[in-house]
């Protein structure tokens, strides 16, 4: 069966093999295979889950928070921007901002 492209893997051998041979067309490619064979990217990022909120888009809540707005109008204003957030989301998010000043001004001292 010449021009056959299937590979027969008829132990568990034939798997590790088949591993290697992935790993080297993903270097190839460009992207570098940990250890345990899961592919690792050269992009630059914090660990853990991305933030819900956007950097750029929490001073914004707090100034929403700040004008009177309660946590599910804010959720509204934010559904509008076209971010998908929870009301607890913003709530976190305000809270850890007034602990934030709190720790700045010394006021837990208080």
């Amino acid at each position: 069966m010449a021009g056959d492209d299937r590979i027969f893997l008829p132990c568990h051998r034939g798997l590790h093999i088949l591993a290697h041979m992935i790993a080297n067309r993903h270097l190839e490619n460009g992207i570098h295979m940990k250890s345990n064979n899961v592919a690792q990217t050269n992009v630059k990022r914090k660990p853990g889950r991305p933030r819900a909120i956007p950097e750029s888009l929490i001073p914004k809540v707090i100034h929403f928070y700040s004008e009177g707005l309660g946590y599910r109008a804010i959720v509204r204003e934010l559904r509008g921007k076209k971010v998908c957030v929870d009301w607890s989301t913003v709530r976190r998010v305000i809270k850890d901002h007034d602990r934030q000043v709190d720790e700045e001004y010394n006021l837990d001292q208080l």
